[in-house]
């Protein structure tokens, strides 16, 4: 199992507005005659707008990477999949973050997978 290196949050954050920019930039890049996508853009658009389908990927990709979603003011990527715990000495992802190796002694399972291993 390959294992992603956690980025820094200012590396990993990024603004609903530049996000939903770079939405603009892509649906424009699948729109070309020369693009393996661009069949289902054309379809796709055909029955919702550029703006509808921005807003849907930003609302995605807001709930998938944020948990906040009232007031639009964190940004995406606030939410980590993967992260070092600092407190277990231990690599934990998904947003439960399941402790995934041993505790710190190198030894014992991680509480993580200790716990799920009882259920």
């Amino acid at each position: 199992m390959y294992i992603p290196i956690p980025l820094d949050h200012k590396v990993r954050e990024i603004s609903p507005q530049d996000f939903a920019n770079y939405c603009y930039d892509a649906i424009q890049e699948m729109k070309s005659d020369s693009n393996v996508y661009v069949k289902e853009i054309k379809e796709l658009l055909s029955y919702a707008s550029e703006k509808d389908v921005i807003t849907a990927m930003l609302a995605f990709a807001r709930s998938e990477t944020t948990t906040e979603y009232t007031k639009f003011v964190k940004p995406i990527g606030n939410v980590e999949l993967h992260r070092r715990e600092r407190t277990f000495k231990s690599f934990s992802f998904t947003y439960f973050h399941i402790l995934m190796e041993k505790n710190a002694d190198g030894k014992t399972p991680g509480p993580g997978l200790e716990a799920r291993l009882k259920l």
